[in-house]
């Protein structure tokens, strides 16, 4: 009869689970398949330090020394629907490799072992939370026999997958979850928690380090929840709103921060005196954006031009840190989106600031058309003679105020003015300018197809995307503020880990 009962144990395969000489296995795909297919060759060289770690803790506690079934969730992503690197990332031969040592090495503790595969994003919160409530309701279901102790592992793999495992495996094995926390440290053993709010608060921490780049929302929904986070949650809610281009709703959260609640980092405190002057800047760097101000039209006073090229510039050096954001959570459709609009307003600004007319297509639309009467002939003229080479069996030219005039002013400007000085505005244009096919053949525009960073490496240039963006603050004589990102990420971290 007590064969029917037995203890399991289930963790997370990740790319921290196998080493080599004590040294990380890089890439694990690629990688783990060698050393799979060479395991006699290497085999006294290869560990599995954070399982390991954890089967120590259960098998010195239990009065049986073994564990009936252990279980390893591994990735197995299809390969054309992710990017390479990702599948590159993924742990199939790890744990195909940690099975054969767990043979050699410990088959008298270890009844039976069995690798579940992970074929979907494991990073997908949504998709990991279903895919293990679906995948341990199955495991306590086993008729075979009935869990006594069901140990769970959330150690290697991601933070979706890890959250994923603690949350229904202590829904659905209850009284009989046992969790383990394995420290990273070598030095420091694994050891049994409860899962206490405390608890709940130290996995949220990984999950919230993992959503602020850049989940802002995300990160503030997972605080919430623990109920005493505001101060951090309006933080998160700040940039997500400034994300958004929601400014006055992004001021109206920071302006509810209490930044005596919150905990200035030491590696801030050499930049601010406190934390009220941080959280002073941050506000002032979004309600510039909700000053009452006049668009620009011929005829408007000198002062009130002044206030309107500059907002322009300010509105460009945010949406350059906004494009970044946008990148780095690898929201390329989106971003390239964002990215037509920075052309927009760079040609705007352009046109503005050297003829004090307004290219506004819609408020101030004839101003376009006075100019190219009166200051602009000369632009008319050479405007005109690049439309007929630009389609030259056409009758037509069209000449509505549009990114593609606003262009061939820019190289008016430049080729036929000698604006030298203009040179890194153009070069930024001719080069954002390539991605166009690849907006417009996706869902932002006329199309379907999938962006990848990729394919816009390959047209672009690999690493040159961001450096363009952070270059553009200095075109317009600005400081770049993407520090302030980093700035309130630290402040959330910090105060969220005490």
């Amino acid at each position: 009869m007590n064969d029917y009962f037995g203890d399991i144990y289930i963790a997370n395969v990740g790319k921290r689970d196998l080493t080599y000489n004590s040294q990380l296995v890089r890439p694990p795909r690629i990688t783990g398949r060698d050393y799979l297919e060479r395991f006699n060759e290497l085999k006294d060289k290869l560990e599995f330090p954070i399982i390991t770690k954890g089967l120590d803790k259960v098998l010195q506690g239990s009065s049986q020394k073994s564990i009936k079934n252990l279980y390893l969730f591994y990735t197995d992503q299809n390969k054309d629907e992710v990017d390479e690197r990702h599948w590159e990332s993924d742990t199939i031969y790890f744990a195909k490799i940690i099975k054969k040592l767990i043979q050699e090495r410990r088959s008298q503790q270890i009844e039976k072992i069995i690798p579940i595969p992970i074929q979907a994003a494991p990073n997908d919160y949504s998709t990991m939370f279903d895919f293990f409530a679906d995948q341990l309701e199955k495991i306590k279901s086993n008729p075979n026999f009935k869990v006594r102790n069901a140990y769970l592992a959330p150690a290697g793999g991601t933070p979706a997958c890890n959250m994923s495992l603690v949350i229904y495996g202590t829904r659905i094995f209850a009284n009989w979850a046992k969790t383990l926390l394995i420290p990273e440290n070598k030095n420091k053993k694994a050891r049994e928690i409860d899962l206490s709010n405390s608890i709940i608060h130290e996995f949220n921490q990984t999950v919230v380090e993992e959503m602020l780049n850049y989940n802002f929302s995300g990160a503030a929904e997972v605080m919430k929840r623990e109920g005493s986070w505001k101060n951090l949650v309006k933080l998160a809610q700040y940039m997500q709103y400034r994300l958004y281009f929601d400014m006055e709703k992004a001021e109206k959260l920071i302006s509810q921060v209490k930044s005596n609640r919150i905990k200035l980092p030491p590696d801030l405190q050499s930049e601010y005196e406190n934390t009220g002057d941080l959280i002073q800047e941050l506000k002032e760097s979004v309600s510039i954006f909700n000053q009452e101000y006049t668009p620009l039209y011929k005829g408007l006073d000198e002062k009130a031009c002044k206030t309107w090229l500059d907002m322009q510039k300010k509105r460009i050096v945010e949406l350059s840190l906004n494009i970044r954001m946008k990148w780095f959570s690898r929201q390329y459709v989106d971003m390239l989106g964002r990215i037509f609009r920075l052309q927009e307003a760079i040609l705007r600004y352009v046109f503005e600031n050297e003829t004090g007319y307004s290219a506004d297509s819609g408020k101030n639309y004839d101003d376009f058309y006075t100019y190219l009467g009166n200051e602009g002939k000369e632009f008319d003229r050479y405007l005109t003679v690049n439309l007929k080479k630009s389609k030259p069996n056409s009758r037509a030219y069209n000449k509505s105020l549009n990114s593609k005039t606003l262009y061939w002013f820019l190289k008016y400007l430049h080729d036929e003015k000698g604006r030298n000085d203009l040179s890194d505005i153009l070069n930024l244009i001719n080069k954002l300018r390539q991605l166009r096919d690849l907006r417009n053949k996706s869902i932002v525009s006329h199309g379907y197809k999938p962006v990848s960073r990729e394919k816009i490496r390959q047209i672009y240039g690999k690493r040159k995307l961001v450096k363009s963006m952070q270059n553009i603050s200095s075109y317009f004589g600005l400081q770049d503020r993407y520090d302030q990102v980093e700035y309130i990420k630290k402040l959330i971290l910090f105060n969220y880990r005490r």
